[in-house]
């Protein structure tokens, strides 16, 4: 019985350097005060509440380092 392999390669992970990093997380703060701003307001914007709560998670999971370095 043989195994089944992916066709495609997984992707590489690559090194960020300090700066990259910093800038993953000021973004990363940006959508979440966007957010929190967002659920605060009188006017709830759903859309845009998703929008950064699923851009947040985007990140979460393209750097899983990220929801450690936040808390």
């Amino acid at each position: 019985m043989t195994k089944n392999h992916s066709s495609s390669p997984s992707p590489r992970r690559t090194r960020l350097t300090p700066e990259q990093k910093k800038a993953v997380r000021d973004r990363y703060y940006l959508l979440r005060d966007q957010w929190c701003q967002t659920l605060e307001s009188d006017q709830i914007d759903w859309e845009a509440l998703f929008h950064f709560h699923f851009e947040m998670l985007q990140m979460e999971q393209i750097h899983p380092w990220l929801k450690k370095a936040v808390a």
